[in-house]
């Protein structure tokens, strides 16, 4: 075996003791078969599904209330499917707690193998949990195969004080700021580093307009309003990157009564050619305000814009967090708060053709909706040099 290694909670991440604490949760025969195009496991779990949707069961992890862990596998599937990893927990008379899901990954057909990953908070009361993967494909009868599942606790970093949190750059050495906005004037954006939009909303549904945004106290405001109105904004310093860091601190909030649909704000990186699907687009913070989570989504260079890998947490966006991306040559990385929630090293996701620019909008789903009025607001957008 070389490549990684798996010193991590997994108790037989790749199999050496046969089928120990792996099996099937819907009656598929589940059997450790031979691999050999795998970097760090010699042995997989495979079964043939009975039906498009099916699921396994995983070692067990003794867990603490309030520990994060990052739990991942990697997968391949035939004929083209999703997955996802989900955590049942326990308290300490076996009793189930509650069961959280992670966002599901789409996977290509063939031999290729792709991590499916997700952090997860152990529940108050929690003192064991069982790992499930779920998968799905069009239909029944697909062959399916996982192996080196990794458990990876995360250490739960501390801000140095002042309201700036805790940040990637500074937990993972990024080294200084070599681009970005503070926001630290009043008024609209800086012309000289954004460039507003004016015209239909995302996918002709509403307006992004530059009326959206407004600076003041520190604090840049993105509104969108009960018709649609709304705003979008790139980055225009001419530094895009085919690898980059940056990180920016956001938060995420209705405005008034509850009435309408909600918003869907991103921060993504956007192809310089403008091409799209092919030139790729990150969306590494996305969600529906009101949703309680922060996803991503990094879509695959090509001609299939919904060839995506995904990611999913928990998370209060109605509060201030950092949100930090990192496009290196072998990894794509997101960051919450200093911590790290999803890494992709597909080579699909990899494969990058060109340069890249951040981009800030808040976006209108629906067309001729009333939509809940919502603010999008950011203290700040650092910029940081690649990765070497």
């Amino acid at each position: 075996m070389s490549g990684r290694t798996f010193a991590d909670g997994c108790g037989n991440p790749v199999l050496a003791e046969g089928l120990h604490g792996w099996g099937s949760l819907d009656g598929a025969v589940l059997a450790r078969t031979a691999i050999g195009d795998h970097a760090a496991a010699r042995h997989a779990a495979r079964s043939i599904a009975v039906a498009p949707v099916t699921g396994w069961y995983l070692p067990e992890l003794a867990v603490r209330a309030g520990e994060r862990w990052t739990v991942g596998i990697d997968v391949r599937v035939d004929a083209g499917g999703a997955a996802r990893v989900e955590m049942d927990w326990y308290d300490a008379s076996g009793e189930f707690l509650s069961s959280t899901s992670g966002g599901e990954m789409l996977l290509g057909a063939g031999a290729v193998w792709t991590h499916v990953s997700a952090v997860f908070t152990a529940p108050a009361g929690a003192v064991n949990s069982h790992p499930l993967l779920r998968m799905r494909s069009a239909a029944g009868g697909a062959h399916w195969w996982a192996t080196a599942a990794t458990y990876r606790p995360l250490a739960r970093a501390v801000p140095a004080g002042g309201d700036d949190g805790v940040q990637a750059a500074v937990v993972h050495g990024w080294g200084p700021v070599v681009d970005g906005d503070e926001f630290d004037y009043t008024g609209a954006p800086r012309a000289d580093r954004w460039s507003t939009y004016d015209g239909p909303g995302h996918a002709g549904n509403g307006r992004r307009t530059p009326s959206a945004f407004s600076v003041a106290g520190g604090v840049l405001t993105n509104h969108g309003a009960a018709d649609g109105s709304t705003g979008g904004m790139a980055f225009r310093s001419g530094r895009g990157s085919r690898h980059y860091r940056m990180e920016a601190r956001m938060r995420l909030y209705n405005v008034g009564a509850a009435a309408g649909h909600q918003y869907h704000p991103v921060l993504l990186c956007w192809p310089d050619s403008e091409r799209w699907p092919h030139g790729g687009e990150d969306d590494w913070a996305e969600t529906d305000i009101g949703s309680g989570r922060m996803e991503a989504f990094i879509h695959w260079p090509g001609d299939d814009g919904s060839a995506q890998s995904c990611a999913a947490e928990q998370v209060d966006i109605t509060r201030w967090h950092n949100y930090a991306v990192e496009r290196a040559a072998g990894h794509v990385a997101g960051f919450i708060d200093g911590v790290e929630w999803f890494r992709f090293t597909d080579r699909r996701v990899l494969r990058i053709p060109g340069p890249m620019h951040p981009v800030v909008q808040l976006d209108c789903f629906h067309r001729r909706a009333v939509m809940q009025p919502a603010n999008q607001d950011l203290r700040w957008f650092r910029i940081y040099a690649p990765p070497r």
